[in-house]
């Protein structure tokens, strides 16, 4: 029986993050650990991230007029979040009434 050598915790949360399911909800979790960064300063207090669909992030606004600056500045948004992960998180952003 061959013995392998023994594997630091970091390789091993490593494999656990590229090839799990806990792996995408960490890469996910840096919206909310980054939203005023991610949205704006004056954008962030009026909306937060709920979820995501697939590749869609699913936004609340708490206006009509809040969700239109949301939708307005989606590309912008996508960019930013996926520069951050480094990857292709969002293709799109949905952004629906806080109170839906």
């Amino acid at each position: 029986m061959k013995k392998t050598e023994p594997k630091s915790l970091e390789d091993i949360l490593g494999n656990l993050r590229e090839t799990t399911c806990l792996g995408k909800l960490l890469v996910q979790a840096k919206v909310w650990d980054h939203w005023e960064e991610l949205v704006g300063a004056s954008l962030a207090p009026h909306g937060e991230p709920m979820g995501f669909r697939d590749t869609t992030l699913v936004i609340a606004a708490e206006s009509a007029v809040w969700m239109n600056l949301f939708a307005y500045k989606k590309l912008a948004i996508i960019q930013r979040i996926n520069g951050l992960v480094g990857c292709e998180l969002v293709t799109d952003v949905f952004v629906v009434h806080m109170d839906e």
